[in-house]
């Protein structure tokens, strides 16, 4: 009787993973991850130390992001056990506009004085970037699903105070394979990958003088 208990449990899960949803839109909810305590919140120089010296005292507004994806419209899609799709999406299908409040709370949770370019106001630095890839999938199969995700970006920081720029490419994927679909797994595998290239530009580059450079 437990055998034929659990064969009908398991037959139930798969029918679920199968047919729930689709053709649905689920909507990704991304947000800055909270730096690790071990990912060291020092000195813009990327050592260890005391984040209110975190970017010297310079004020960043970070601008919009582009969209230059060629696939514009969704993020991804999830196929289901036994056909059909789901597809992912961010709201108003404007990951440009995501992405950039998520840098600018990035840098605040990295001691940085950062805000979006729209609340007004001087800044030493202007921040922007243009998004070539950010895209995420899963595949359900018999008891797991598989999901990946992927990011590619050019970023460009103008200095206010000479007009140089730091130009960069940020790329970033993740893969991840979980026994029961949920959405916050994709969230967090694509939050933190963003998180991952945002630690990048900041291990990359240095304030001197005022200015932002690149190391």
């Amino acid at each position: 009787m437990r055998e034929f208990i659990l064969i009908l449990f398991s037959v139930g899960m798969l029918s679920l993973a199968g047919c729930g949803g689709k053709g649905e839109v689920i909507t990704l909810d991304l947000q800055a991850m909270k730096p690790s305590p071990e990912a060291g919140e020092g000195k813009m120089d990327g050592t260890a130390g005391d984040t209110s010296v975190k970017g010297a005292g310079l004020s960043v507004a970070v601008g919009g992001f582009e969209d230059g994806r060629t696939e514009a419209k969704r993020l991804g899609a999830r196929q289901h056990l036994w056909g059909g799709e789901s597809y992912f999406d961010v709201p108003d299908s404007k990951p440009g506009p995501v992405v950039s409040q998520v840098v600018a709370d990035y840098l605040k949770l990295k001691g940085w004085k950062a805000s979006p370019a729209m609340d007004g106001g001087a800044a030493d630095i202007l921040l922007s970037g243009k998004l070539l890839d950010f895209s995420a999938n899963a595949e359900s199969k018999v008891f797991r699903t598989n999901i990946t995700v992927k990011t590619r970006m050019t970023v460009e920081a103008k200095n206010a105070k000479d007009g140089s720029t730091v130009r960069m490419t940020l790329t970033g994927d993740g893969s991840e394979s979980v026994f029961w679909f949920e959405q916050e797994d994709v969230q967090g595998l694509l939050n933190e990958i963003l998180a991952q290239n945002f630690e990048k530009l900041l291990a990359n580059t240095k304030v001197d003088n005022g200015l932002l450079r690149l190391k």
